[in-house]
């Protein structure tokens, strides 16, 4: 296979390097919104023989698949990676968005998403009912999560507490992420539940440790309660020091982080929104609470800690998630 990989926000990411390991073809190009001369370069740089355009930003692929249409690619896949809009929903933004939509529909050959809650979203009177959707999950290398490693040698390395009960998280410093009903579990915590050991908090994830972060734990008063590990590479390591991840976001496409959690063998509480329920085993509900509800979050929370045999879902979650099962369907959508 020839591949080449456009970056059409305009630049490259943390990712770069392992991509020219694997001699993959890389092309910036900043596409913007309804930009007619970056339009015809897109069109420039697909205009060879290319089989497929795969464009992995769901509505947004629009342009991609009109341009592949032009193109004559005989498959053009659109793939939605989240389950909502994630920008501010002015006038203009709602319009474009609406107009993206409308060209994926009808000019992609291939709609794919790692959920059904996405498509219920973008797409409610047509995913049932057309043979173009089709639901990939997500593939984790079940193999380096689930290994049962050293936690007090991995507590030492990151610096956290050997004796401390540790309810963690992973994710990057986005709205999406629901930090502030995080915050304020931990102040409920702090002030109004009583447990028999010490319970403090990790956060690890892009942005969790900068000034800016630290200083709104500071004005919550729970500085002292939390460690900031920021963005760390093996974070397989990071969860096997954890006791319990906490997962409260207010929309996921499907939660990485949280099928991690539960391959390494984590107990979990986590919000029930659509992509997340549709994400873990019937019999995980019980763990899942509405994001925003802060008292029963940290009721839940508390309960799994002090449960003598927690839930833990990791069996489930290796059969349900191995890389290999999962990259294979979306290859051979590709190669079909």
């Amino acid at each position: 296979m020839k591949i080449t990989i456009i970056c059409k926000g305009g630049k490259t990411g943390s990712l770069l390097p392992e991509y020219e390991k694997l001699k993959v073809n890389i092309e910036v190009l900043k596409l913007g919104y309804i930009n007619w001369r970056n339009i015809k370069k897109l069109k420039n740089k697909l205009n060879h023989d290319y089989d497929v355009v795969c464009d992995l930003t769901g509505n947004f692929a629009g342009i991609s698949m009109l341009v592949g249409k032009w193109n004559n690619i005989s498959k053009r896949i659109s793939f939605y990676r989240a389950s909502t809009n994630h920008f501010s929903p002015t006038i203009f933004n709602l319009a474009y968005n609406k107009l993206m939509n409308r060209l994926v529909r009808k000019y992609a050959t291939v709609i794919l998403s790692n959920s059904t809650a996405a498509f219920k979203y973008f797409h409610p009177s047509l995913y049932k009912k057309d043979q173009r959707f089709k639901v990939i999950k997500n593939g984790v290398y079940v193999d380096v999560f689930s290994k049962s490693l050293n936690k007090a040698a991995l507590r030492k390395k990151y610096g956290l507490p050997l004796e401390t009960i540790l309810v963690g998280h992973v994710g990057r410093l986005n709205a999406a992420k629901n930090f502030e009903t995080f915050f304020k579990v931990i102040q409920h915590f702090k002030t109004k539940i009583e447990h028999k050991k010490p319970v403090q908090f990790v956060f690890c994830g892009r942005g969790t440790d900068t000034e800016a972060f630290k200083d709104r734990l500071e004005n919550f008063k729970i500085k002292e309660y939390c460690f900031s590990l920021g963005q760390q590479e093996k974070v397989y390591e990071v969860l096997q020091c954890y006791d319990l991840f906490y997962f409260p976001s207010v929309t996921e496409g499907q939660p990485n982080a949280l099928i991690e959690a539960m391959i390494s063998g984590l107990p979990f509480v986590a919000s029930n929104i659509a992509a997340i329920k549709e994400s873990v085993p019937k019999e995980a509900y019980g763990q899942l609470v509405d994001p925003l509800d802060v008292g029963g979050s940290a009721v839940k929370i508390l309960n799994t800690i002090n449960a003598s045999h927690p839930l833990t879902f990791q069996n489930w979650a290796i059969t349900e998630y191995e890389a290999k099962k999962r990259f294979e369907d979306f290859k051979k959508v590709l190669l079909d």
